[in-house]
């Protein structure tokens, strides 16, 4: 059986990063990952790793640009989106302020699911998100697509019942999955990708 994988790669960096104990894990092998969820009779044919730079920090963009290095090493693909200056209201003093939101994640793994869905390209498809957003694509593909499967693998430190409850399967990563899927602190590639050392 064909699987591939969609990793909405802001929601599995939110997850990390909402609990010190877990930031740590975020140099984190995608495919190794992935391996953990996959049965005897099963073959992780192609992941896809949903992304975008934050442009205007210049140490952001650095560290990214090699975990992504390090990504391609073990032939994960990536697809990126953009960020947007939107304003928002505060909570607190309703005041109006500038910030970037990431825009286009949700959409694009939905497109890329019912795409490769029509184009036969998995029996069963992996996808790793907590966002609910996805639901309707999901369904979709149910719809259309009785025979192939769906796993939903939720990142750790987020929820997602409704998710899970529309999924043949789901699973729920730990931090074990976590300590046993970082890649080296050095990768030797054409040439090093070294992990920061704020990671």
């Amino acid at each position: 059986m064909k699987i591939t994988a969609f990793i909405d790669g802001f929601n599995l960096y939110h997850s990390l990063v909402k609990n010190p104990e877990t930031e740590k894990y975020r140099w984190l092998n995608l495919k190794k990952l992935c391996q953990f969820f996959i049965k005897k009779s099963e073959s992780l044919t192609d992941i896809y790793y949903f992304t975008a730079l934050a442009k205007w920090n210049e140490g952001k963009i650095k560290r990214h640009q090699e975990y992504i290095k390090a990504l391609e090493t073990t032939n994960v693909q990536v697809v990126h989106e953009n960020f947007k200056r939107v304003t928002k209201r505060c909570r607190k003093c309703y005041a109006n302020y500038k910030t970037f939101e990431e825009k286009e994640t949700d959409v694009n793994v939905a497109l890329y699911l019912i795409k490769m869905a029509f184009q036969n390209k998995f029996d069963k498809f992996f996808l790793v998100t907590g966002d609910t957003d996805l639901i309707p694509a999901v369904k979709m593909i149910k719809e259309y697509f009785p025979k192939k499967r769906s796993h939903i693998i939720t990142p750790i430190n987020s929820r997602s019942m409704s998710l899970k409850d529309i999924a043949d399967s789901s699973s729920k990563i730990k931090k074990q999955h976590l300590q046993d899927s970082l890649f080296p602190n050095i990768i030797q590639s054409d040439g090093e990708i070294l992990k920061p050392k704020q990671w």
